[in-house]
């Protein structure tokens, strides 16, 4: 398994116990690279989204697990 599956596992918690706004960037996180710069983008539209989740998607900028090149590919 590679390092970034052994990392969400260890982040999953049941959805109870997580506000939307980390559920949203968990997601995004999950689905790679494009969606984590779509992630990006929205952590700076105040005109479209609520500061708590603004706040989440400013981890985006940067406290991003890492990634390989063909990943990204």
């Amino acid at each position: 398994m590679t390092e970034r599956k052994q990392e969400r596992k260890k982040r999953k918690k049941n959805d109870s116990d997580l506000s939307v706004a980390k559920r949203i960037r968990l997601l995004l996180e999950e689905l790679g690279p494009t969606f984590i710069k779509m992630g990006q983008l929205a952590s700076t539209r105040a005109d479209l989204f609520p500061q708590h989740v603004l706040t989440e998607l400013e981890n985006l900028q940067d406290n991003v697990p890492s990634f390989s090149y063909d990943e990204a590919n």
